[in-house]
């Protein structure tokens, strides 16, 4: 059996249940380790206090020092030139010695903040990396100006002419590839989408059953927590019965939604068991982001539980293809809002919906199919 090295932050492998991309890390990994001898090379900024999970303690192989981004943007663009150093950097020397010494004779890395930080290992090992969404785009992350996006087109031209690449990029969904593309032309690219372990996410024969809409995500975050509150308003104001919305928000509720939960038209859910099964007991499921990278897991989450999913467009373009067919979109909150009224009176329709989302786990999503792609790629890394 040979060996595979991966490189990531600790954060990136650290327990943390309601983070989508740690979970997928952790179940690529076990994947990973029925073909492969696992060895880690962590990169590790100063502030960064997680710790990887326990069980992976014993494959480190060492430890990198990760820097900060330089202060100016002069300083960033310069060092996006020259290979080992971009916007964050590692300790380069050591990365490549620990890679070398590693017995590994390829290697995979995580991380589209990180990316050409990995450099030197790319330069000693053939390598895939994890690129997964161009972050840079949410206005969150980083500045929106017309300043800041010119500069991160010439950045992307500086990385792209660069001489230590990965042979293979993954990106989580099809809009995640033209910034892949950009970044590293020379790789060949990979759609690797989020898939749910089938021992967690059983695929539900029947949609299921309940009186609430269900709710789930990071809602301490404007930019979903916007869009739930913007389409509570509406139902507000549409009148007639108040639908039962519970949400589940591992990191708390973001301040915009306050009046909505002193006012009772939204419910905060302690979830002391599996997610899976809150989902069974859920009418719908309301995806209300509508600012989003990479792809929206709830949905995903949602289908394979037999809940039909109500959202708006950004979030169904994240699914790709006939898979956006297998939501409810609305246009605006208020579309939104009578789509969760008309559906929650319609059982008719809600199991068109989860026969929908069924169809899509089996073929789109199918862990088994997508799992075989990202095999084929490590495995042919030379």
């Amino acid at each position: 059996m040979s060996r595979l090295l991966v490189a990531a932050r600790p954060r990136d492998l650290a327990v943390a249940p309601y983070d989508a991309f740690v979970n997928r890390r952790h179940r690529i990994l076990e994947i990973l380790s029925r073909h492969y001898q696992l060895r880690l090379v962590l990169l590790r900024a100063d502030t960064d206090k997680f710790a990887i999970r326990e069980d992976y303690e014993d494959l480190v192989v060492g430890y990198t020092r990760l820097a900060g981004p330089p202060d100016s943007r002069l300083l960033r663009l310069a060092a996006a030139g020259r290979v080992g150093v971009t916007s964050w950097a590692a300790d380069g020397e050591r990365l490549a010695d620990l890679a070398r010494r590693s017995g590994a004779d390829r290697s995979l890395s995580f991380g589209p903040w990180l990316d050409v930080a990995f450099q030197p290992l790319w330069s000693v090992l053939p390598s895939l990396h994890f690129f997964e969404e161009d972050l840079r785009r949410m206005p969150e992350n980083a500045p929106q100006s017309r300043q800041a996006m010119l500069q991160r087109t010439l950045e992307d031209a500086l990385v792209a002419r660069a001489g230590a690449q990965p042979r293979v990029i993954v990106t989580i969904s099809r809009a995640e590839a033209e910034p892949a593309r950009r970044r590293f032309p020379k790789a060949r690219l990979l759609w690797h989408p989020y898939t749910l372990d089938p021992k967690e996410w059983p695929l539900a024969l029947d949609p299921s059953h309940g009186a609430r809409v269900l709710v789930v995500g990071q809602f301490a975050e404007a930019r979903n927590a916007e869009g739930l509150r913007d389409v509570l308003d509406a139902l507000a104001g549409l009148g007639g019965p108040e639908l039962g919305v519970v949400l589940v928000s591992g990191a708390g509720v973001h301040p915009c939604l306050e009046d909505h939960m002193a006012a009772g038209r939204l419910r905060r859910l302690e979830v002391p068991g599996p997610l899976y099964d809150v989902y069974r007991s859920s009418l719908l499921t309301l995806v209300p982001a509508r600012r989003v990278t990479g792809i929206k897991t709830t949905v995903l989450q949602s289908w394979s539980a037999g809940t039909p999913v109500v959202c708006f467009p950004a979030s169904a373009a994240t699914l790709g293809g006939d898979a956006a067919a297998a939501a409810a979109v609305g246009e605006t909150p208020v579309e939104v809002a009578r789509l969760l009224v008309s559906l929650g009176g319609d059982p008719t329709a809600r199991d068109r919906y989860a026969a929908a989302g069924r169809r899509q786990l089996r073929t789109t999503f199918d862990p088994g199919a997508r799992d075989e792609e990202l095999l084929d790629a490590i495995a042919a890394l030379r």
